[in-house]
């Protein structure tokens, strides 16, 4: 997970911080990218990913502990703060589609798991 508060990036895995970085928001960026950064010479993400969310919140270490392994619903005390939901629930192909209606994402060279 990454969020964003008050001028700093922080990232976490699997709920446990492992790095920070700060930097204002920059809001010139309109396309999202995911598993490449969108230049021609970057490398590729070699990694998995089961669920992806993006939220109008930053959240704690517990918080996001808390979300894990589970599927968000609009029982969650914070779900009108959820923008995005991919869930990764298709099982195959490269369009994952955004749980929250609007605003699919488009995946390059993906293989599916179980």
């Amino acid at each position: 997970s990454i969020v964003f508060n008050n001028g700093a990036y922080s990232l976490y895995t699997n709920g446990i911080l492992v790095g920070s970085y700060l930097h204002p928001a920059d809001t010139n960026y309109v396309d999202m990218h995911l598993g490449f950064s969108g230049y021609e010479f970057s490398g590729n993400w070699a990694g998995e990913l089961d669920e992806l969310s993006v939220w109008e919140k930053p959240f704690t270490a517990n918080e996001l502990r808390s979300l894990m392994c589970k599927k968000v619903t609009p029982a969650h005390p914070d779900y009108c703060k959820l923008k995005l939901y991919f869930r990764f629930d298709e099982g195959a192909g490269n369009v994952i589609e955004n749980s929250l209606g609007a605003g699919n994402l488009i995946l390059g060279n993906v293989g599916w798991t179980v």
